[in-house]
């Protein structure tokens, strides 16, 4: 707040916080898959039977006895492995009458190796080494049919993939403050009982009259002051109406909502005619002036 003389002039700072509060709504896609299952796509002829390591057992054979094996009919003691020996060793039944081993079949599109058409084989353990078929020279034997399927199937799984969208529902709460800054200018002016002179002396300088450099500058409505008792006095006009003495009561004043009181205040008004400032006397107590 600053004064000069006898206008004072009020700047006050207001912080305006807003705040609001909503729900903000958010589309997500998303892709739905659905699997239908496999389905052959290709088939392809395999003429021959192609590598992989084929695990054997055989129970009830003549204990302890060497057998060597045989695939649809050809040695293939170099591919075999006896359980717990090496490549190409020898395979002999144990005291039970059992022998296990490993067959590994050969690639067949090497030209060195050996190579079986696809379809049902023979694989056989004999005591004979040449595979003979005479029971008379075999003291024991055992077979069991292989079946390998010429066929070569490619397999590829059917999926249904759809997009659709997701509604996502969040609560989202802003705030913002705005400085708001605000300025009025206020005459005090002294009732014309409180003082003797307009100028040096004791006293103090007052109006009697309609204070027009005010009037002419804030407007004719305008809040021109308080009085000692604390109520505003206003400027001749109301309402867009200049007002009389005969408006007024004996303070020569009223009360009723103005823009600075809006919930309704007791004030004066100055007048053209008598008694221009103020009537009877204070419509309040008047208080002191501390300079």
């Amino acid at each position: 707040m600053t004064s000069s003389g006898n206008l004072r002039i009020t700047t006050t700072n207001v912080d305006v916080v807003q705040t609001r509060a909503g729900v903000r709504t958010l589309i997500v896609p998303q892709a739905v898959r659905q699997s239908l299952g496999n389905r052959v796509i290709s088939v392809a002829f395999v003429p021959f039977i192609r590598q992989r390591t084929i695990t054997f057992t055989a129970r009830g054979m003549r204990p302890n006895t060497r057998v060597f094996p045989f695939f649809d009919e050809q040695s293939i003691t170099a591919y075999v492995t006896p359980d717990g020996g090496a490549l190409g060793g020898n395979l002999t039944t144990d005291a039970n009458g059992s022998v296990t081993g490993t067959f590994a079949i050969p690639d067949p599109n090497t030209t060195s190796n050996p190579r079986w058409r696809t379809g049902k084989r023979v694989f056989r353990l004999t005591s004979s080494s040449t595979n003979s078929v005479d029971r008379t020279a075999v003291a024991t034997s055992a077979e069991a049919d292989y079946d390998a399927k010429g066929l070569l199937e490619t397999v590829q799984e059917a999926i249904i993939s759809t997009r659709e969208s997701r509604t996502i529902r969040r609560t989202v709460t802003t705030r913002r403050t705005t400085s708001r800054v605000a300025s009025r200018s206020v005459v005090n002016i002294n009732s014309p009982r409180d003082d003797n002179d307009r100028g040096g002396g004791g006293g103090r300088y007052h109006y009697h009259m309609e204070p027009f450099w005010l009037t002419q500058n804030y407007g004719k409505n305008t809040l021109l002051g308080f009085l000692l008792d604390g109520f505003p006095i206003y400027g001749p006009e109301e309402n867009g109406d200049e007002l009389k003495s005969s408006d007024l009561d004996n303070h020569h004043g009223h009360a009723h909502p103005t823009s600075d009181f809006p919930d309704g205040i007791y004030h004066y008004h100055i007048t053209s005619d008598a008694p221009y400032l103020n009537g009877i006397g204070y419509y309040g107590a008047p208080g002191t002036v501390n300079e």
